[in-house]
């Protein structure tokens, strides 16, 4: 009923941080020492915002794994959102779930004797920045959607949004956007269809103002 492709399996140590968190996610959801559980991932079972901050990263690293072949489909006609696990640990060819996930638990909720799940540091900062990031596009489309407005972020808005995690406190960037939006919508100046992504330009535009502002009248210690 099933099949498995045989191809050259990715280690997974050699998945980033934000990729072994998101693959946790996954897993740690289902898989028990105690309990029965499939050999597959089926994405039906999950909410996105269960797994990630935001859809767009749950999007995103959904069809990174599914095109780096991180996983493989399920050959069933009634498992079109099925995938088997495609990696290997050290020792393991073709290791079962449960031992992807002790591996994974041993990483980020033991201590470190069994080595650690980052390359360097600045991996950490990185992975931080991005789902900070996505907590950040995550509050504008709930906010937005309180108004039955669409919003979308494209490069340049998530550009900015790191400048400022990078110099102001998360607290402070929330505030911020939530003054922002508030001020775009009183004065009627979102889209309903966010069309070339009109809301994202201009609360960055907004947000960038509030930056100027904020160094020039030192509103705030920026986040060390």
């Amino acid at each position: 009923r099933y099949f498995k492709k045989n191809q050259d399996d990715v280690l997974l140590d050699d998945l980033t941080l934000l990729e072994k968190l998101f693959l946790l996610s996954l897993l740690d959801t289902f898989v028990d020492d105690h309990q029965p559980h499939e050999e597959f991932i089926n994405f039906n079972n999950y909410h996105p915002l269960q797994i990630a901050p935001s859809y767009t990263l749950f999007k995103q690293l959904k069809q990174k794994f599914i095109q780096y072949g991180y996983l493989t489909p399920v050959i069933d006609d009634t498992s079109e959102e099925c995938y088997f696990a495609a990696l290997r640990l050290h020792g393991y060819r073709d290791p079962s779930l449960l031992s992807i996930t002790h591996q994974l638990r041993q990483w980020f909720y033991q201590d470190f004797t069994q080595g650690i799940p980052y390359k360097d540091p600045e991996e950490v900062k990185s992975t931080l920045t991005q789902l900070l990031l996505h907590e950040v596009i995550n509050f504008c489309q709930y906010r937005c959607k309180s108004w039955n407005i669409q919003f979308y972020a494209n490069r340049h808005f998530e550009n900015s949004c790191k400048l400022l995690l990078e110099q102001y406190a998360v607290t402070q960037l929330f505030y911020w956007i939530e003054r922002a939006l508030q001020y775009l919508h009183d004065q009627n100046l979102l889209h309903p269809e966010n069309e070339k992504f009109i809301n994202a330009n201009l609360l960055r535009k907004t947000l960038n103002q509030y930056r100027i502002n904020a160094q020039q009248k030192g509103w705030e210690t920026p986040n060390l």
